[in-house]
């Protein structure tokens, strides 16, 4: 199971319209390449979002429901724990 803060902030990152290599995202998250390809992979297969993956890196193809919606209580406490750590 990815780490909540890890996928809240690539969804933050994607949110801002912006195209993000995986070693640009990495250096915002301080963590490697691989993991945000797999935090990536984990929001396309299991979430649903549309990322692609282009030339220059990724990026949302088209606004989506999980994309638009508004941060729910439970990532809300998870983001907080984290912090709190």
């Amino acid at each position: 199971m990815p780490r909540p803060h890890h996928i809240q902030h690539v969804k933050g990152l994607l949110r801002d319209g912006e195209t993000w290599t995986a070693d640009s995202m990495a250096g915002e998250m301080e963590c490697s390449g691989r993991t945000v390809r797999r935090r990536v992979d984990h929001l396309r297969d299991v979430e649903g979002w549309p990322v692609e993956a282009g030339k220059n890196g990724y990026f949302l193809r088209e606004p989506s429901v999980m994309e638009t919606s508004i941060t729910s209580h439970q990532e809300i406490a998870e983001m907080n724990n984290h912090y709190k750590s």
